[in-house]
């Protein structure tokens, strides 16, 4: 009744998006890097130099700083050496369950 080639094809697609989803979540990290470091400066540079603080606009895109990226680097790091036994784990644990399903 259940189609277990299909289930594994569909662990396959999962675990793929999901490393997608991984370095996509690395290149927009550098994006919001540089939207955090760049785009105040141009900015100011169309504001005539003003002081970005008392500035309304750029209070969107000036957040965090170092520390985001320092925080943002160890999450990616930890996520990515922990979810790599995770999701071999999980998988595992799916098979053994459909198979007990099946043959119980």
């Amino acid at each position: 009744m259940f189609n277990l080639k299909f289930f594994n094809s569909f662990v396959g697609f999962s675990i793929f998006f999901y490393y997608i989803g991984l370095y996509s979540f690395a290149i927009f990290g550098v994006l919001d890097i540089i939207m955090e470091n760049l785009l105040p400066t141009i900015f100011d540079i169309f504001n005539h130099l003003h002081c970005h603080h008392n500035n309304k606009k750029m209070s969107i895109y000036h957040h965090g700083g170092s520390s985001s990226l320092f925080i943002r680097f160890w999450m990616f790091t930890i996520s990515y050496f922990y979810d790599q036994k995770k999701m071999m784990i999980i998988n595992l644990e799916w098979n053994q369950r459909i198979t007990r399903k099946r043959y119980r």
